[in-house]
């Protein structure tokens, strides 16, 4: 991943923003011309564009992208952008598509079925085993499951299953160890990471 990349990623705006800017300017470098370098505010407004370069000088200062590479390439895990050829059809179809997706394994999982189980992070011992037996259920009928990887036990319960992980990004996990220690769960029984 490329510095810029990771700003714009890491920019608290709209998906669609970073997306319209990224259709105009054609590549995360080419918007921090724009943006930082020129001051051009196409497709945003005041506030967006404070975000940006509150964004681009916190990174500037206390980000290393090559350790950050490094992280992700010790756990094989590989990022598109919603520009790639292979970023699936499913989110970029979505009202608002993630600007960018991180994974392991086969990404084309997300275009089969899949159904998102949320939970609580402290569930009781019945929504456990109602939460293992759907999951169950349904990863035996082909239809992948989606988690958002939080702390809670839903995620042990369902990662033993057909599952596919989905995060905002993957620096967060690192900040956290119980989120590490799921992160480790996931990644040996997941097949995808967001």
């Amino acid at each position: 991943m490329e510095f810029y990349d990771y700003w714009i990623l890491k920019t608290n705006v709209n998906s669609n923003v970073k997306i319209k800017l990224i259709e105009e300017f054609g590549s995360s470098e080419n918007i921090f011309k724009e943006l930082i370098g020129n001051g051009k505010l196409c497709f945003i407004n005041l506030n967006e564009y404070d975000k940006f370069v509150k964004t681009y000088h916190s990174l500037k200062e206390n980000f290393d992208i090559d350790d950050y590479n490094k992280i992700l390439n010790k756990h094989d895990i590989k990022i598109l952008k919603i520009t790639d050829d292979d970023y699936p059809d499913k989110l970029k179809n979505i009202d608002t598509p993630p600007f960018a997706i991180f994974y392991k394994g086969d990404i084309n999982l997300v275009n089969y079925q899949c159904i998102s189980i949320i939970g609580t992070r402290n569930p009781t011992p019945y929504g456990e085993e109602v939460c293992k037996n759907i999951s169950k259920e349904l990863s035996f009928n082909g239809v992948n499951i989606v988690s958002g990887g939080a702390r809670g036990k839903h995620v042990i319960i369902v990662i033993k299953v057909n599952m596919i992980c989905i995060n905002k990004e993957f620096k967060g996990f690192q900040k956290n160890k119980l989120s590490m220690y799921y992160l480790e769960r996931i990644i040996n029984y997941c097949n995808l990471c967001k």
